[in-house]
């Protein structure tokens, strides 16, 4: 990710439930260890293109460094909850010499020659988008459209309602830039995954140009390679959740309100928020088929 804020978030949260044994679930820090879990801090519309030397790929975070860290915090009588300036020197060095000794996995590209690119099995991309689907980012936009405007007591909760505007929706210049990143972040996911990945393309949006638009872009664009796993979930047809969405095979979440289980029949009680609404598409890159000519002999 190439914000330090979110990949802040996503490092408390891997040393909370991957590397701490009493939030982890795990006993020992042996449990697990064939798994490594690496942060980059990076633009994901090149990372993994070791071609480009302009841009290096900066190692924030390794587990095994952690695990580290973890057990010598263990063998103290006082193990501290933070580290101090030498550990995160030592740090720093030692994922250094990780980014160093990795070298990436070479492998033929579609025309036969050499990729100097890590592959990889599966690959998230969770794409930058206009967050409308996201119920706390609404309440956001409107907290702050509300502070940054002079409170009229005459105005009405829907007047004040439609102050809050999502220009990355309603702004065709910023729309078409936004579309263009989502395009340039699943080409790279889909150029990182191996023959046979899979890759999910996810956004926390319901919009068409910044879902199923930029899904039915790459599979045009790939049309060779790139295949549609269509998803799945039960009572996909009798649920208001999860939808079908207009290209068939992805699946859209919308917010809904349910029934109090306490009491429905009441309809004075508070009802239940099922979840944000969310785009989800799963595609896999074909492997490579060599086909054979067979000559007969007459």
């Amino acid at each position: 990710d190439i914000s330090k804020h979110r990949m802040d978030t996503c490092q408390s949260i891997v040393q909370k439930y991957w590397i701490h044994p009493e939030s982890s679930g795990r006993p020992t820090f042996d449990e697990g260890n064939n798994i490594t879990v690496q942060l980059y801090l990076q633009d994901g519309t090149v990372f993994g293109q070791q071609q480009q030397k302009q841009v290096q790929p900066q190692l924030v975070f390794d587990s095994r460094v952690a695990q580290e860290e973890a057990k010598e915090q263990q063998k103290k009588l006082q193990p501290r909850k933070r580290m101090n300036k030498s550990a995160r020197a030592r740090q720093r060095k030692r994922l250094k010499q990780i980014l160093q000794s990795d070298k990436p996995q070479t492998d033929c590209d579609e025309n036969g020659g050499l990729q100097d690119h890590q592959l990889y099995d599966y690959v998230l991309v969770d794409a930058e988008c206009s967050t409308d689907g996201s119920l706390k980012h609404i309440f956001e936009r409107k907290k702050d459209s509300a502070s940054a405007t002079t409170c009229d007591l005459s105005s009405t909760p829907d007047n004040a309602a439609t102050t809050t505007t999502n220009t990355r929706l309603t702004n065709p210049d910023q729309l078409a830039d936004l579309v263009d990143l989502q395009k340039r972040l699943i080409q790279n996911g889909f150029t990182l995954l191996k023959p046979g990945g899979t890759m999910v393309y996810s956004t926390c949006s319901l919009s068409h140009e910044q879902n199923e638009a930029v899904v039915s872009w790459l599979l045009k664009e790939h049309s060779e390679k790139a295949v549609l796993i269509p998803i799945h979930f039960p009572g996909l047809n009798t649920t208001k959740f999860v939808v079908e969405g207009s290209l068939p095979g992805t699946a859209r979440f919308y917010p809904h309100f349910g029934s109090n289980p306490k009491d429905q029949t009441d309809e004075q009680q508070p009802r239940l928020l099922l979840g944000d609404g969310f785009f989800v598409a799963k595609i896999q890159k074909r492997c490579n088929v060599v086909s054979l000519t067979v000559e007969q002999d007459n």
